[in-house]
């Protein structure tokens, strides 16, 4: 009968992953808990600045804003002693400046010293899609915060896109969903916090090591390897990333072209233009735009609102998520950072 499903030929294990999804999904009535442990910062180094940096964070979210939400409905837990995101999100920005070399103190309770940073949070949410029981689930993570060092305020933007698709238990899609998505983004503004605000870079052996483990055989490894290139605040990153935006891999993909914009390679605005248009997946795509937007120009601006505008078919939604983030409410200042090409 056309629409039925031969279970004959499904198996043991391809039955039981079925029936998961089922029932997971099953009218939307899906509630599962995802488990965040504890962060673990990057193994990214920066040559010593001697600076230490005091980040007053606020919260400037819409009231009623919920943290996770979608289609599915995902509570979060943070292990670790972090009661929410906000928590969860100054100890990991203080750990992942402070393993890089940058002596740092984040905290919501106080306000920032003279050469501190004021943190005004916009956006920080992880959102679910999924299409059907049978697709994976998808988590987009996004951040917004506009940063003020007492003399200029500047946009602060960290986009992440991850999927899964759960086979045996809902629990699956913790890591890379949340997990793997909240650490991209921390990474990320911190990145981008040091490289507008700080300047220290790493050296050009810790490249070219990251570039080696990037074009290896060990799939994770190389996926790091990807996103910390982007972290370096080194331009000897850019063509080593350049490179891997061709890479089989689609997450490996997004982590280069992430890693493009981190950098603020503006040089590389038409490549990013057509992987925007002619990427192979909407992850290629995504990524591509969000690397535009964080280059920070005036014509990769103007390239994001001509891409809101002409986006259509499902697309035309997550394009508009993507481009609010860089221009809702944006300050007077720059979108960071594009202090320099590399």
């Amino acid at each position: 009968m056309s629409g039925m499903i031969d279970l004959s030929v499904v198996g043991d294990k391809g039955l039981k992953g079925l029936m998961t999804l089922l029932v997971a999904l099953a009218a939307g009535a899906c509630s599962h808990t995802a488990v965040v442990p504890a962060y673990e910062p990057s193994d990214v180094r920066y040559a010593p600045s001697g600076q230490r940096l005091d980040v007053a964070v606020s919260d400037a979210r819409p009231t009623g804003s919920e943290f996770s939400h979608g289609r599915v409905t995902i509570h979060v837990q943070f292990a670790g002693g972090d009661p929410n995101e906000l928590s969860f999100f100054t100890t990991a920005l203080a750990k992942e400046l402070s393993q890089r070399g940058v002596e740092s103190k984040v905290s919501t309770q106080a306000s920032a010293g003279a050469g501190g940073l004021k943190v005004t949070l916009r956006r920080f949410e992880i959102r679910n899609a999924r299409s059907t029981g049978f697709s994976p689930l998808i988590a987009y993570g996004l951040f917004a915060a506009d940063v003020n060092d007492g003399r200029e305020t500047v946009r602060v933007v960290g986009y992440a896109k991850n999927g899964k698709v759960p086979a045996w238990s809902m629990s699956e899609v913790d890591r890379p969903c949340y997990a793997d998505t909240l650490h991209e983004l921390v990474g990320e503004v911190a990145s981008k916090i040091n490289r507008r605000f700080i300047g220290a870079a790493s050296s050009d052996a810790l490249v070219a090591e990251l570039e080696k483990a990037a074009n290896g055989e060990d799939g994770a490894e190389a996926l790091q390897a990807t996103y910390e290139l982007g972290f370096t605040n080194n331009p000897k990153a850019v063509p080593a990333l350049v490179k891997l935006v061709e890479h089989e891999s689609e997450r490996v993909r997004a982590a280069a072209l992430s890693g493009l914009g981190v950098l603020g390679a503006s040089s590389e605005l038409g490549m990013l233009e057509d992987v925007h248009v002619n990427g192979k997946s909407a992850s290629d795509r995504y990524l591509a735009l969000k690397a535009i937007g964080d280059l920070g120009t005036a014509e990769a601006l103007a390239y994001l609102e001509h891409a809101k505008s002409g986006a259509e078919g499902r697309e035309a939604n997550d394009t508009a998520e993507l481009v609010s983030l860089y221009l809702d409410e944006r300050p007077s200042g720059s979108v960071a950072p594009p202090q320099s090409e590399p």
